[in-house]
């Protein structure tokens, strides 16, 4: 009776409307920032405007030649897998 009565608590507070709207909001902003990002990437590399190619060689070689950016980009994106 008692794990019956623990599951219908936790039950009942998955699925309040305040915690459902909080975890929405915040899924929100998540996926803004990464749909923002996948969109600025698309753009970057789909683009074939000689100027732009060259801006982005250059900073794919800085970013692999700095070490602590690097690293933070690697990070970051091991943080945005386990979120999608």
């Amino acid at each position: 009776m008692y794990i019956t009565s623990l599951k219908l608590l936790l039950i009942s507070r998955a699925g309040s409307l305040n915690h459902l709207l909080e975890y929405e909001t915040e899924r929100q902003r998540q996926a803004v920032a990464i749909m923002g990002v996948v969109d600025g990437l698309n753009r970057l590399y789909s683009n074939s405007w000689m100027p732009l190619v060259l801006l982005r060689t250059l900073g794919l070689q800085a970013t692999n030649a700095l070490k602590p950016l690097k690293v933070t980009f690697i990070i970051e994106g091991l943080v945005l897998s386990h979120l999608i």
